[in-house]
């Protein structure tokens, strides 16, 4: 096994975009950048840099949708909770326990370290989390 160009600047892009989340920049471009640039230099196509590009998107899009419609389905969740007013009746137990800030920080760090022991993996975790937050905060 050898180490070509193209491995060199996939380290150089890695390398840059490190950089640019520690300066808290923007990397999308950078990423697309890399993505056509090592797309080009595999195959010597403009074309095949451009699919590279796409091909990225699709593959990263496939990955994450499930984890964007899990976030969706937890925030409607908690939301629909509030308008009925379960979420108040929910934390009345919790709510007497909760005497200052760090205490409510470390009881719902605790509540949702035993869910995630008992539902993990669940949304159920993140949605009790987000029913306690409120109550944890006043």
């Amino acid at each position: 096994m050898h180490i070509d160009l193209i491995h060199y600047i996939y380290i150089f892009f890695i390398i840059i975009i490190i950089v640019f989340m520690i300066m808290r920049k923007d990397i999308i471009l950078i990423c697309i950048l890399g993505l056509f640039t090592i797309g080009y230099l595999y195959s010597n196509s403009v074309l095949e840099g451009i699919q590279t590009v796409y091909r990225g998107i699709i593959v990263s899009g496939t990955e994450f949708w499930n984890i964007i419609v899990i976030i969706s389905l937890i925030v409607s969740m908690s939301n629909t909770l509030s308008d009925i007013g379960a979420d108040v009746i929910m934390i009345q137990p919790i709510n007497k326990l909760i005497k200052n800030p760090t205490l409510g920080f470390w009881l719902m760090g605790i509540i949702m370290m035993i869910f995630s022991f008992i539902l993990w993996p669940s949304p159920a975790v993140a949605l009790i989390g987000a029913i306690i937050l409120p109550a944890a905060i006043r």
